[in-house]
């Protein structure tokens, strides 16, 4: 584990809109991409999985914070699960 990243919690959820193919080509000859993101919700962080892919979790483990500032957030939420 990195020092300073969360890893394996929910955070926020998102809405995937687009993909994007970026000019890089891996090693192997695969290329790179990246999601576009939108309406961008930070919840309550619960434990998950470790997964490096897309993942469904039960709706009832997802409660938004839309009272918070992303720092307010940060400080209450994301800070005391860092490494």
């Amino acid at each position: 584990m990195d020092t300073g990243y969360v890893s394996g919690y929910a955070l926020c959820t998102v809405e995937i809109t687009g993909l994007k193919e970026y000019p890089y080509e891996l090693d192997d000859g695969r290329m790179l991409y990246g999601w576009k993101v939108e309406n961008i919700e930070f919840i309550e962080p619960f434990p998950v999985k470790r997964k490096l892919h897309l993942f469904e979790v039960d709706d009832s483990l997802i409660k938004p914070h839309k009272r918070l500032s992303v720092q307010g957030y940060i400080k209450k939420y994301y800070d005391p699960l860092r490494g």
